[in-house]
This record gives C-alpha cells, sequence and structure tokens, in this order.
C-alpha cells in the first residue's frame, strides 16, 4: 500500500523505504495517466475521462511532488486543471468538482513556487483562489503561497499585505475550534509575515539612507 510522507513518518518509515513505495506508486499512475489521456483526447466531449483524468493527475502529481520531481509533477497538475476547465465547459462540474478543482489549481501553484516560477504559480494560485468555495478551511494558506510568489516578483509590499491576509484568515477561527492542519499553517504564516516585515523595514530603511 502507498502511504503518503505525513502518514509513513506517524508509522516510523524509513526514508528510503517511503521513496522506494512512492517510486512503484507513481509508475503505476503514470500508466493510467496516459490511458486516461488517451481515452480524453479520443472522446474530448466524455465527461467522464476528463473526470478521472483530472482526479488521476492531480494524485499523479501529489505523488511525483514528495518525490521531489516537480517538473514532472506541474505537468501532471496542468492536465489536471485542463480537465477541470473541460468539465466546467461541458457544465459537468458536480457534487464537490468545483472544490477539486480548487486543490489542483493550488497544487499547481505550489509545484510551480518549487521551480521558483513565480509567474506561473501565481496565475494558479489567483485561480484557486477564485474557484474556491466561501468555507474553504484552508484558503489562508493559498494566501501565503501568493505572498511568496510575489515576494519572488519583487513584490514586497504585496506580498506582505497578502501574508497579513493569511494570517488574519487563519486568526479569526477560535483557538479551540483551530485544526491541527490550520494551526501549523497559521504558525508559517506567522513566520513568513515577520521575516516579509524584517525585509521590507530594510528596504524602506535603505531607501532613507
Amino acid at each position: 500500500a502507498y502511504f503518503t510522507k505525513a502518514q509513513w513518518d506517524r508509522r516510523d518509515g524509513d526514508q528510503e523505504s517511503f521513496d522506494r513505495g512512492a517510486a512503484t506508486a507513481a509508475d503505476r499512475f503514470d500508466e493510467a495517466f496516459g490511458a486516461y489521456i488517451s481515452l480524453s483526447t479520443r472522446e474530448p466531449d466524455n465527461a467522464e475521462w476528463h473526470t478521472s483524468l483530472a482526479r488521476c493527475g492531480h494524485r499523479y502529481g501529489d505523488l511525483l511532488s514528495q518525490l521531489g520531481r516537480y517538473p514532472e509533477a506541474r505537468r501532471a497538475y496542468e492536465r489536471a486543471t485542463e480537465s477541470f476547465d473541460r468539465l466546467a465547459s461541458l457544465d459537468a462540474l458536480v457534487g464537490n468538482a468545483a472544490f477539486r478543482q480548487s486543490l489542483a489549481l493550488r497544487a499547481l501553484g505550489y509545484a510551480c513556487l518549487a521551480l521558483e516560477d513565480a509567474a506561473g504559480a501565481e496565475t494558479a494560485l489567483r485561480n484557486a483562489i477564485d474557484t474556491a468555495p466561501d468555507d474553504d478551511p484552508m484558503l489562508g494558506k493559498v494566501l501565503g503561497a501568493l505572498a511568496q510568489a510575489r515576494a519572488l516578483r519583487g513584490d514586497f509590499e504585496e506580498a506582505r499585505k497578502l501574508a497579513a491576509q493569511g494570517v488574519e484568515f487563519f486568526e479569526q477561527i477560535p483557538q479551540a475550534d483551530r485544526q491541527p492542519r490550520q494551526q501549523r499553517a497559521l504558525d508559517g504564516m506567522r513566520e513568513l509575515l515577520e521575516h516579509l516585515e524584517r525585509f521590507f523595514l530594510r528596504r524602506v530603511v535603505a531607501r532613507e539612507i
């Protein structure tokens, strides 16, 4: 069975075993991924194939990201988001598909960040925010990633504002109701904001000297 990195860590698994299992799973996903691409290309109006390709591409991208294979992960996420776009054009985004579309877009954004593709990251993350439901419990983390993308592009003032919005998003949730993943995200957001505040202050001081 394949476990995510977090699940494997809780089982006290060693890194080598995790990488071996993830690589085996990635090979299997690669076969399915290729098959769904062929099917969706042959029948471009078949919502079933695009639904399967979107799900497979997202999961495959997650595996590749955990293995550090970010260029391949980005391509998998791109195919997933393209299939979600096709489903939208077919009026076939049913159930929680719109939320899964937002998840795939933010995953694409994170992969772009890992590759220091700030423009690609910003486009994907803004689209992720636009397609996210109003009750998305982790939207603050997306704002933090968008802040990093703006910082990579040299816009530290906007990055600082976005990071502050991310902190505010999680802080408005009462601590007793805050999920562990939300608390971890908040801690990371506070650290990011502190770093951006220091950097921004240094730039202001340097301009005044």
